[in-house]
């Protein structure tokens, strides 16, 4: 494994991402700005060194270590396996940067998304081709690799950027930045937005704490792309700070849910959704039935008195009977059962425990300090 050169990194990215502006419409640089991290003061931009770097291993899951956990319910030996290899090339990332950590936030965060992956394909011949929006620390990903499946990010926050590329190369990937045609690939959003640029072909579409989070137009162009590159399934296990969760109705229109846990604990809690293949002529219930209604009475003399009812009808019917968020559903799929545990809960503390790295991020020191009880943003 050998140390990349950030800076060379950080130099490139700003000089390509400066010169692709030239020719993308203002519609789609606004969309596809970090809009929440920057109003958060979350570093977006590229870093001049690696310096700073450290302060994105262990990311943005702050305290999350034992609820994601408990959601796991402990680790198969293949996971604990994994969950262990990508501990060490951490650790030995964290060194380079003189802040080793071990990453038990991201990283079992990033576990509940693989596993829901490998179950859902666990009886398929076939591997799956993973797509990942806004892959965070990264971590998701070299579980992909490590499990030899094809997979490809894009993320529009230059300074997770340089720390994911930084990461996997360091992993012993050899990442090619901006190489659409790589088994694993990372590509930058001036790239994706770019239709001249044919995408991988990807089955899955990862999309964790992001799609309420990214601006409504990022979000439709997104579906749309990927819908165009062969996606099949988008998966989630957060749908991300609410800034924008009008953006359900946009998952609503072009995907349909199959599995979703609310109150049972033998199912994954991952929400899973089966892109539609023409979203062309399909109208909603309640649109179905205000039409016919509407179509019923517009002969009449008093038309103007009835078709008041019919709207007025339309609005309780909504209210009443339209779901308007799917996500309060449940809606099970038998491959999402939770596996059969191998390593419990208390073991896998136990051994990141007997390394003797620290697991505390600065941040959840400075939570801890303040006693702070509420969301750190």
């Amino acid at each position: 494994m050998q140390r990349t050169s950030f800076s060379v990194f950080a130099e490139n990215y700003i000089n390509e991402e400066r010169e692709a502006l030239s020719n993308i419409a203002p519609f789609l640089k606004s969309a596809f700005t970090p809009t929440v991290f920057k109003s958060t003061g979350f570093p977006t931009e590229v870093y001049e060194s690696d310096a700073e770097l450290w302060k994105l291993i262990d990311s943005m899951h702050e305290a999350r270590y034992h609820a994601n956990l408990k959601m796991l319910g402990g680790l198969t030996n293949y996971e604990f396996e994994l969950f262990k290899e990508v501990v060490h090339i951490s650790i030995s990332f964290g060194k380079i940067l003189k802040h080793p950590i071990i990453p038990r936030n991201s990283l079992t965060r990033s576990l509940l998304s693989f596993r829901a992956i490998n179950s859902f394909y666990e009886a398929s011949s076939t591997k799956p081709s993973v797509f990942e929006i806004g892959p965070g620390s990264g971590y998701l990903a070299l579980l992909c690799h490590l499990a030899g499946w094809k997979y490809t990010a894009m993320d529009s926050t230059g300074s997770l950027c340089q720390f994911q590329n930084s990461l996997w190369n360091h992993a012993g990937i050899n990442v090619k930045f901006g190489d659409v045609s790589a088994e694993f690939s990372q590509i930058p959003w001036w790239k994706f937005v770019d239709l001249e640029i044919e995408l991988p072909n990807s089955q899955i579409v990862v999309a964790n704490h992001v799609i309420f989070e990214m601006t409504p137009l990022a979000l439709s162009y997104s579906v749309q792309r990927l819908k165009e590159a062969g996606a099949e399934y988008l998966f989630s296990e957060g749908m991300g700070l609410s800034r924008y969760p009008t953006n359900i109705d946009i998952i609503k229109k072009t995907m349909v849910l199959i599995h979703n846990t609310v109150s049972t604990t033998k199912s994954q809690q991952v929400a899973v959704f089966q892109f539609k293949q023409s979203n062309l002529g399909k109208q909603s219930k309640h649109k179905v039935i205000y039409k016919k209604l509407y179509s019923m009475f517009s002969n009449f003399y008093h038309r103007y008195y009835y078709i008041t009812a019919i709207k007025y009808f339309g609005i309780i019917y909504r209210k009443f009977f339209s779901k308007k968020n799917p996500l309060k559903a449940q809606v099970l799929d038998k491959r999402l059962n939770i596996p059969s545990i191998d390593v419990s809960e208390g073991q896998v503390s136990d051994w990141i425990h007997s390394l003797g790295f620290p697991t505390l991020t600065r941040d959840e020191e400075v939570i801890i300090y303040s006693r702070h009880t509420g969301h750190y943003w």
